[in-house]
């Protein structure tokens, strides 16, 4: 065997590959130490069955003051798609909760949308933030932090806040692409 042909671990074992394919160690969930190096210890998200579908709303008040927040964050994400001050993936995952929960009928229309529905498929299906989103994001958390630097006192408490929207931004960071 050459040195450029060793591999110390067989394609079969890496964390990406289909269950089928994977040593009945690995599918043992008892067996920490390896789910600590980064191999799987439970079924793969990607084989997983969908999710149930939200249950819609029980009354027509409840149902129509879903249908507004849902008109009215549509509109914020549309509108962020041409301001580059304002995120639109959010706005647009937060109006397809409010349509899934009031109106199936819009929330699939917005799925369906040319601009927005690639963006909340790739959420609903992976998870995935796109990486131009996750740049803003990072950047606009950086920039609260350093307002919250000068204006919140004490200063712990401003450290703390820096802590937790560090937080967040390694959640956005991890989310695939």
């Amino acid at each position: 065997m050459t040195r450029s042909s060793f591999s110390p671990v067989t394609p079969a074992v890496w964390p990406g590959a289909p269950r089928a394919e994977q040593p009945a160690l690995l599918s043992d969930p008892s067996c920490e130490m390896l789910g600590a190096l980064g191999f799987p210890s439970r079924p793969d998200k990607r084989n997983a069955s969908p999710k149930p579908e939200p249950k819609a709303v029980a009354g027509p008040a409840a149902a129509a003051a879903l249908k507004m927040v849902g008109v009215a964050c549509l509109a914020i994400g549309a509108a962020g798609v041409v301001l580059p001050v304002l995120p639109t993936t959010p706005f647009l995952l937060a109006a397809c909760w409010a349509f899934m929960r009031s109106s199936p009928e819009l929330a699939a229309r917005v799925a369906r949308h040319p601009r927005f529905g690639p963006l909340i498929q790739d959420w609903r299906d992976r998870g995935a933030i796109p990486g131009r989103a996750k740049a803003y994001a990072c950047m606009v958390l950086g920039v609260s932090w350093i307002a919250a630097m000068a204006t919140v006192r004490p200063d712990w408490l401003a450290g703390l806040l820096g802590l937790f929207l560090l937080g967040v931004a390694g959640w956005i960071v991890a989310r695939p692409q």
